[in-house]
This record gives C-alpha cells, structure tokens and sequence, in this order.
C-alpha cells in the first residue's frame, strides 16, 4: 500500500495563492478568505493555475 497516497488524500484542499505566497493557513472562505481580506489585498482565488 502506498502511505503516500494516505499521506495527501486527494481531497486535499488548496490554499488560496495569496496566502500560499505569505506562506500562510487559509481559511478556505469564498470568494475571498479572511486572511486577505484583512490584509486588504485582492484574493486570487484557489484555481489550479497560479494567476498571471
């Protein structure tokens, strides 16, 4: 059995690219978490391409 697959179930939940940059834990919030929101930044979302 691959404990890989256990490891990252593909339900996993990406961050939004925001808070991946600012390296920090989003709070998943649509359509703008929190985290940006109040940082008073634009929330580009949680899409599979990273915005231009």
């Amino acid at each position: 059995m691959d404990t890989r697959a256990q490891l990252h179930p593909a339900t996993h939940q990406r961050h939004c690219w925001e808070c991946m940059r600012r390296r920090l834990v989003c709070d998943f919030a649509r359509p703008t978490c929190n985290k940006c929101r109040s940082a008073g930044v634009a929330c580009p979302g949680y899409d599979e391409k990273k915005p231009l």
